[in-house]
């Protein structure tokens, strides 16, 4: 972020030169103008207006008022700065880099080599449990074991955020890639396959299983839909034997598959109730200021349940317990403006629509095992690859332009 804001900074340094303070104060405003009418950044106003509201006033009818506006305002500041500030930050550090769709090929280079490197530190943790955000010495707990390894999480702090945020990760290149196979070729795309294939098995070694039962099932989809008629059947037939050979050579994901054998004991449904629970306390706008360690300690005792107690692990399920039905709405409005963002934005990607939906489609079933929206890295992630999808459909407009000029200097000539 601190990097973005820079480039951002280095971009607009000649206005900023001149009249700092005044360049601050008309920036602000024409910002916050441009933001709150139109794109994506209307519906994440609607939806911090919402939980702001909700907050507010379950603060005054159930619990006691805070002292300040700063007390009031701290269990929503992570909300803005996650969902409002981040977004504007990455949209216009996009925008201050022209022709930045021309440098799809180098930026392919640098993912594929990061990738790389993250896959041999994900191998290395995975076996011995080597931890490095928590220093050289860092270590995972050992109920991230499953066997005699260890899921891997990367630089995160959870291997689900990890997971999900591979998950889009490796739905937008695979679209990239669909599309762009079309357009250039196979050989021209071997990078953005390196990238799908790193991804996947990075997702495989974080042993989350549902995160790996939806990307295959949507890797599918497109397959069976976009794939050359030539390429789509050895798709198939490859992608039936990797998961063939996997599952045979490497036990360790049929037995986290077995964990889920007495499903009354799978810890999410006590989660889920436990949160069910207390939005049924107040339902309009939930009771986020009173849901302390020691309510929630409360809740999952009454449920005879004392082993884990965790928040509700579906972002839909704790966005109704912390900010009711009014924050609920603010939810969905924020789901609908990603889906015009990408609509509006991947007219030259096939079937806009379509290709919109899915991701919701991936974004919904996500936050059904995790409060994937609370985590800053699945934002980061998501909102970077709305952009790449983007720039990836300039990327195709510009090769249109330039087929097109090359066709008529011929016909000239």
């Amino acid at each position: 972020m601190s990097i973005v804001l820079l480039l951002i900074l280095h971009h607009y340094r000649s206005q900023l030169c001149r009249r700092p303070s005044i360049f601050a104060i008309k920036s602000g405003f024409v910002l916050t103008k441009k933001y709150l009418s139109r794109g994506l950044a209307k519906n994440l106003a609607f939806y911090l207006l919402c939980i702001s509201v909700s907050t507010c006033v379950s603060y005054f009818y159930f619990s006691e008022p805070p002292q300040s506006f700063l007390a009031w305002i701290k269990p929503l500041k992570h909300y803005y700065l996650k969902f409002f500030i981040i977004w504007i930050v990455l949209d216009q550090g996009v925008k201050a880099f022209p022709n930045l769709s021309s440098k799809k090929p180098l930026i392919e280079k640098y993912l594929t080599g990061f990738l790389a490197i993250l896959f041999c530190y994900a191998i290395a943790q995975r076996w011995f449990g080597f931890d490095l955000t928590h220093g050289l010495m860092g270590k995972l707990p050992e109920h991230r074991m499953t066997g005699d390894i260890f899921r891997v999480s990367g630089f995160m702090s959870h291997p689900l955020t990890f997971a999900y945020n591979l998950s889009i990760t490796i739905f937008t290149w695979a679209i990239i890639f669909l599309f762009s196979i079309k357009k250039v070729g196979f050989k021209n795309n071997l990078f953005t396959l390196a990238i799908l294939f790193l991804s996947f098995f990075l997702l495989y070694l974080s042993m989350s299983r549902w995160a790996l039962v939806l990307m295959i099932g949507f890797l599918f989809i497109l397959a069976l839909l976009y794939l050359p008629y030539k390429f789509k059947y050895l798709f198939f037939v490859l992608a039936c034997i990797s998961l063939g050979t996997l599952l045979m050579v490497d036990k360790s994901l049929l037995m986290r598959f077995k964990e889920l054998g007495n499903i009354q004991n799978v810890d999410r449904f006590v989660f889920w109730r436990a949160h069910l629970h207390l939005f049924k306390q107040s339902i309009l706008v939930g009771i986020g200021p009173k849901i302390t360690p020691e309510l929630l300690s409360e809740v999952y005792a009454s449920l005879n349940y004392y082993d884990k107690i965790y928040s509700a692990h579906n972002i839909f399920i704790q966005t109704l317990a912390n900010f009711g039905l009014m924050g609920f709405v603010g939810l969905i409005g924020f789901f609908t403006g990603v889906y015009r963002r990408l609509k509006n934005t991947l007219g030259n990607l096939g079937n806009p629509q379509f290709v919109a939906t899915m991701i919701i489609g991936l974004m919904v079933a996500s936050g059904l095992m995790q409060n994937t929206l609370l985590d800053s890295e699945y934002l980061y992630c998501l909102f970077i690859n709305i952009h790449l999808l983007a720039l990836a459909s300039e990327n195709t407009v510009g090769e249109k332009l330039k087929k097109h000029e090359f066709q008529h200097k011929n016909k000239q000539s």
